[in-house]
């Protein structure tokens, strides 16, 4: 069997050294963490960046005809801006769905 006497330390400095010695190596697994974390963003947004890029390279766009937005056809496009009900004005139904049409 294990014998706990000869495992646990004897004196308040033992165990202030190996609480010391836990404390630094939670810190500094907290630090890893943080830091190796932080560069699988970085690598995503690069991946991100090269299909824009690889997207834009098909495309071959050299210059863009901007004479579109100075056209009386898109200066005189209005919003047409739908009416949306307020909850108020919608028409509920029955309480419980699943019961007969009353």
């Amino acid at each position: 069997m294990l014998n706990l006497e000869k495992i646990k330390p004897t004196d308040k400095n033992s165990y202030l050294f190996f609480g010391i010695i836990g404390a630094i190596i939670i810190v500094l697994g907290l630090a890893a963490y943080f830091i190796f974390s932080a560069g699988g963003g970085s690598e995503a947004d690069g991946l991100i960046s090269r299909k824009n890029n690889a997207l834009l390279k098909r495309t071959n766009v050299k210059e863009m005809d901007i004479t579109l937005f100075s056209d009386p056809r898109f200066i005189n496009l209005k919003d047409l801006n739908l009416h949306e009900p307020d909850l108020s004005e919608l028409n509920i139904g029955q309480k419980n769905p699943f019961a007969p049409v009353q």
